[in-house]
């Protein structure tokens, strides 16, 4: 399996997990049921593209690049969408994350 394919499908998969803490944001903040919902499928199919990728990737590291586009989009789109402040310790961590993922690879 191309590499690229693998690495692009571990993006989406961080990205839809980032969709589905959105929208359970939104419900904890709205009580609507309806986000509730959304969220869950959201994991779900996020779930299902990294399950997939466990098949041509180590588990760990799979999962670990997973979380790291979830933590790193997740921070920026709290910083922009819901103006939360972005800490020095946050953006340290972040950078820490990269670091680790290029020696796991």
């Amino acid at each position: 399996m191309n590499p690229i394919i693998i690495y692009i499908s571990l993006i989406i998969d961080g990205i839809m997990l980032t969709f589905g803490d959105l929208f359970m944001k939104s419900w904890a903040i709205t009580n609507k049921y309806f986000y509730y919902g959304v969220g869950i499928l959201f994991w779900i199919v996020g779930s299902l593209f990294l399950a997939w990728t466990y098949k041509f990737k180590n588990m760990a590291v799979a999962t670990i690049i997973y979380i790291f586009i979830n933590v790193a989009t997740l921070l920026l789109v709290s910083w922009i969408y819901y103006k939360e402040p972005l800490t020095v310790k946050q953006l340290f961590g972040v950078s820490l994350g990269l670091i680790a993922l290029f020696l796991l690879e």
